[in-house]
C-alpha cells in the first residue's frame, strides 16, 4: 500500500496517477486521481520498528516542509539527507526547506549531486 508522508495535519490524500503527486491540480488528472493514506515519518518509522541511524531521500514535489515537521524525532537519528530542491515551487519555498534543516542541525554537505538534489549531513548524528 502507498502511504503519502506530512506533518499530521491530513490522514489521507488524493494521489494523481499521471503527475505521480499528491499536489496536482490539473482537472483532466481526476481519472487518475486515487486516495492514499497519509501518516508522518515518525509514525511509519515507529509503526514499522525501524532502526536508525537513517538516511532520507526525498524527492516530493513541494511537500518537503511538511514530511519534514513530520519527522522531528527521526530527524534526531538520521546522519544523511538528500533533498531535491528546485525552483518549481519558488526560491522562497527552498529557502524554507533549507533555514528547517539548518534549525534541526543539519549543514549542506554537497549541492547539486544528481540535477537539482542537495545532500545535508546531521552535526549532531553520531
Amino acid at each position: 500500500a502507498m502511504i503519502a508522508v506530512g506533518d499530521g495535519s491530513i490522514e489521507s490524500a488524493s494521489y494523481c496517477g499521471r503527475c505521480r503527486s499528491l499536489i496536482c491540480t490539473d482537472p483532466e488528472h481526476l481519472d487518475r486521481a486515487s486516495p492514499v493514506k497519509v501518516s508522518t515519518i515518525d509514525k511509519v518509522v515507529a509503526e514499522y520498528a525501524l532502526p536508525g541511524p537513517y538516511f532520507i531521500w526525498m524527492d516530493i514535489d513541494g511537500s518537503e516542509s511538511q514530511a519534514l515537521r513530520g519527522a522531528t524525532e527521526t530527524l534526531k537519528q538520521t546522519g544523511w539527507l538528500n533533498g531535491e530542491m528546485t525552483d518549481q515551487f519558488g526560491a522562497a519555498h527552498c529557502q524554507e526547506i533549507r533555514d528547517l534543516l539548518h534549525t534541526i542541525g543539519f549543514v549542506l554537505h554537497y549541492d547539486h549531486l544528481t540535477n537539482q538534489d542537495e545532500l545535508y549531513r546531521n552535526r549532531w548524528c553520531k
